[in-house]
């Protein structure tokens, strides 16, 4: 028994100094430095900022609403849907300014110019029929149409302002 306790008193004094002989290494203290950009971020935009937006036509009349977003098979957004007294009018989106801190769209054309784009929610036109382009283009001029603009940049040509028509 005593040769136990002997054994057991050499062990423990053996730890005791292994474990003061090591050397604490301190750990500098650690700090975090967040570098702003040079140039503010983005900012980000919603479809809720502007679904429900003021629609403004030219000289700044009231017209309506932003009631939907058509976008086509790539995601891309092609026409804003303005709603007016029940009735539904496309807008193309690139003929549209706007204002999403105010929450307003401006469309450059006159209320005569609106109303042969008409349609019912039960009755939506069809985006892919060629008299539906050509009613856009008559509307809203043929840079108001992305595939136009596509078009002329893909055949190298300048995208160059077209007048737009007058009603």
């Amino acid at each position: 028994m005593l040769r136990i306790s002997g054994l057991a008193c050499g062990l423990a004094l053996v730890a005791s100094s292994i474990a003061s002989g090591q050397e604490v290494i301190a750990q500098p203290p650690t700090t975090t430095t967040t570098v702003s950009p040079a140039t503010p971020a983005p900012a980000i935009r919603r479809a809720s900022q502007l679904i429900g937006s003021a629609v403004r036509l030219q000289d700044g009349v009231n017209y309506g609403r932003i009631e939907d977003i058509v976008f086509d098979e790539g995601g891309t957004i092609q026409y804003l849907v303005v709603s007016n007294e029940g009735r539904y009018a496309m807008v193309p989106y690139p003929a549209a300014r706007l204002d999403l801190g105010q929450r307003v769209v401006t469309v450059d054309v006159t209320p005569q110019v609106m109303q042969p784009l008409f349609f019912t929610r039960e009755a939506w036109p069809n985006i892919t029929d060629p008299a539906f382009g050509q009613r856009m283009e008559r509307a809203f001029g043929p840079r108001a149409l992305r595939r136009e603009i596509r078009r002329q940049q893909r055949e190298g040509g300048p995208v160059v302002p077209v007048p737009r028509p007058v009603p």
